[in-house]
């Protein structure tokens, strides 16, 4: 497909937003053969570059991190597996619940509507009844979700038992550790999908796709998204799953129809998880 054709690159740009001007790729990419540039120009202009993609994955991340440091002081006389499986999972729902809070802070600092700021819907947002929502693809997205995600939850059961499919959650993904169960269970299937969604597939990619072709743009945040769920097999599973909600996202020129398949395909697994870990 060609970035012409892609519904960002006719959005405002604005100097905190993945969404870029139509000519700004034109504009660096003369930037780049200007060989007038001094070495340290040219790192300036690639960290900058850089900084643009990866600010909003960055922002997740350091929430994470930051609330996990937090918790950690108030259980310091812990040791730190221990304090991961009692607590891991609480401090982990507060660094992405402040993570959703400080997106919308930047998003109404810079007096822009949250559900315009990424294109959650394939029109702009006026309402629901102009929103340009196809209920039968927001149905076959369900479906399909939940589909896929039971298939995969008693594959992995069939395959490695309850045992191992608690291992394999909780080493695939951070948000389980921890003894607050339907904490994290609520946490991994809504905040955290919506989340994703916006910021890698949404912020992250356009800010890519942006600067450089479709297909590295798509394998930049695949391979970023399958690293965030770095353990156990779940970084490659979550890799390709980004490759296609991307390729989702590009077919329906919004967000709206991955975060419906991407929460119904956590659903069932997060289901048979706490089945497993009662």
């Amino acid at each position: 497909m060609e970035s012409s054709n892609h519904p960002l690159e006719n959005a405002d740009s604005s100097p905190n937003t993945a969404h870029s001007n139509p000519d700004s790729k034109g504009e660096e990419y003369e930037l780049s053969q200007d060989y007038s540039l001094n070495w340290e120009q040219v790192l300036v202009a690639t960290l900058a570059r850089g900084w643009r993609i990866f600010q909003k994955p960055l922002l997740y991340f350091g929430c994470l991190l930051l609330s996990l440091l937090i918790g950690r002081c108030f259980h310091y006389k812990a040791g730190y597996e221990e304090y991961l499986l009692g607590s891991g999972n609480f401090y982990i729902a507060i660094g992405t619940l402040l993570t959703g809070l400080l997106l919308y802070r930047d998003v109404k600092g810079r007096k822009v509507h949250f559900l315009k700021d990424v294109p959650l819907f394939p029109k702009q947002y006026e309402g629901y009844e102009k929103s340009g929502i196809s209920f039968g693809k927001a149905f076959l997205a369900l479906l399909s979700g939940l589909a896929a995600g039971g298939v995969f939850a008693a594959l992995l059961l069939f395959l490695f038992g309850e045992d191992r499919y608690i291992w394999f959650m909780r080493s695939g993904h951070f948000l389980q550790h921890g003894a607050d169960k339907p904490l994290a269970a609520l946490m991994w299937v809504l905040p955290a999908v919506f989340l994703e969604e916006v910021l890698f597939r949404g912020y992250m990619f356009s800010a890519a796709f942006s600067i450089t072709d479709y297909r590295k743009s798509l394998l930049l945040v695949s391979v970023t998204y399958g690293l965030f769920h770095l353990g156990g097999g779940f970084s490659l599973i979550d890799g390709f799953l980004s490759a296609a909600l991307i390729e989702l996202f590009m077919r329906e020129e919004c967000l709206i129809y991955g975060i419906l398949l991407h929460t119904a395909l956590r659903l069932p697994m997060a289901i048979v998880w706490l089945h497993c870990a009662a």
